[in-house]
């Protein structure tokens, strides 16, 4: 054979090869596509077949539930006694519920505007007991004799008894008010109306005698504290009044603590309005003398340290009419009787300034006299000035004076006549 047929032989055997291989290949992707689309369609009928699997057992589970047999019913004579024995429990619950009731409302309270002697014991004690809450001494009282009255076989004695308990510790209470208020004796008096048969008496005794102690030692203290701001020594006044505080009684811990306190401010006050009036005198005349006088009398007169201004006072006065006495030797009447001005009108020394101012009066007739002036004028200045002294009484220290004077004046005045006389003739 040629080469030439021999290369076209081998093509022809490749060419036939290739094609079957082209054939194998198309018929192996095929079997792979149809044994998915098997599978899938067989998974899909095994749900479906589940499905309806299910669908179909549940009616069955119906089926079973409703074929369940019921249980026999109770016959009815049951339900008759348990409807018997309900009416009983109920009605026996009316009952005590109405019971119950009729126990807790209270009964209706008696009138005690209309209460009388015959009324019952019971509505008396009990509007007595009323009335003796307002803590009325007198509805106090008569609660008391109420219950007082009742024997010991009294149905109601115990229970006034106990009231009476009750009713004296409110006497007491109104006699604590007397205490606070200073009344000691107020108090003593109220608490004397408890019987000595109230169950509480005890009480009374004792609430008495813590008065008196307490009452005696806050007097005691009070005492003392007075006598030492009297005497300026407020130390002790401090140390008396500290004390009195420190009592257990409302009266003197409080109410007369703070009187104290009161009494040494303003007597330190005083005494600083003194000693200011005795810096006033320094040149000592009669201004400065008036001047202190005033300012000493605003002094409280009911305070302890105004006795001390009053002598100052007094000594004062007596040296304005001292001055008053050299003035009127000095012929200076005006001065006289500014002097005599300062003097306080209602002191018994100013009487005495007043007579000697007529007793100058008396004197400064002659002063004036002259041979000179008009006799008449003298005349009526003599008569004026015995006048002046004839009013001044026996108990003045210048009636002496005064009558001495007189006679001078009437002496001068005979004098005065006989010129006249002669010169008449």
């Amino acid at each position: 054979m040629s080469s030439k047929n021999i290369s076209q032989q081998k093509k022809l055997a490749v060419s036939h090869s290739s094609s079957k291989n082209g054939e194998n290949g198309y018929s192996s992707t095929s079997l792979v596509k149809k044994e998915l689309t098997d599978t899938i369609t067989s998974t899909s009928q095994t749900l479906d077949e589940e499905l309806n699997n299910t669908s179909e057992v549940e009616p069955e589970k119906d089926s079973q539930i409703s074929t369940t047999p019921t249980p026999n019913k109770k016959p009815k004579s049951y339900w008759g006694w348990q409807l018997i024995w309900w009416s009983v429990a109920v009605g026996f619950g009316i009952t005590g519920g109405a019971a119950l009731l009729w126990l807790l409302v209270n009964p209706p309270q008696p009138n005690c505007e209309q209460i009388s002697p015959l009324s019952a014991d019971g509505e008396r004690l009990y509007c007595a007991h009323k009335a003796a809450e307002s803590r009325d001494l007198e509805q106090l009282e008569t609660a008391l004799a109420l219950v007082e009255s009742w024997p010991e076989e009294h149905p109601l004695y115990q229970l006034g008894q106990q009231m009476t308990g009750e009713w004296t510790k409110l006497i007491i209470a109104v006699a604590n008010q007397k205490i606070r208020e200073g009344n000691l004796q107020a108090a003593l008096d109220t608490v004397a109306k408890i019987p000595k048969s109230s169950p509480a008496y005890s009480r009374v005794e004792e609430a008495v005698a813590s008065w008196k102690k307490q009452w005696a030692e806050g007097q005691s203290l009070y005492d003392k504290a007075e006598k030492a701001i009297k005497a300026m020594d407020w130390k002790k006044a401090s140390a008396y009044s500290l004390a009195m505080s420190k009592l257990d009684n409302i009266h003197w811990q409080s109410i007369k603590f703070r009187e104290i306190l009161e009494r040494m401010a303003l007597e330190k006050k005083g005494w600083q309005i003194l000693k200011d009036a005795r810096y006033l005198i320094y040149r000592e005349t009669a201004n400065e003398y008036g001047e202190a006088i005033a300012l000493a009398r605003k002094i409280d007169p009911n305070l302890y340290i105004r006795d001390r201004a009053e002598k100052d006072i007094q000594k004062w006065s007596r040296t304005l009419i001292e001055i008053a006495t050299e003035q009127i030797e000095e012929k200076d009447l005006k001065g006289a009787m500014a002097a005599i001005e300062y003097i306080p009108s209602d002191y018994k020394m100013k009487k005495e300034g007043k007579d000697l101012i007529l007793l100058g009066h008396a004197k400064a007739a002659t002063w004036n006299q002259s041979m000179e002036g008009s006799e008449v004028v003298n005349i009526v200045a003599l008569a004026e000035g015995k006048a002046a002294a004839a009013q001044i009484t026996s108990n003045s220290p210048y009636y002496q004076q005064a009558q001495t004077q007189i006679q001078q004046l009437q002496q001068q005045l005979d004098n005065l006549a006989h010129i006249q006389l002669a010169k008449a003739i």
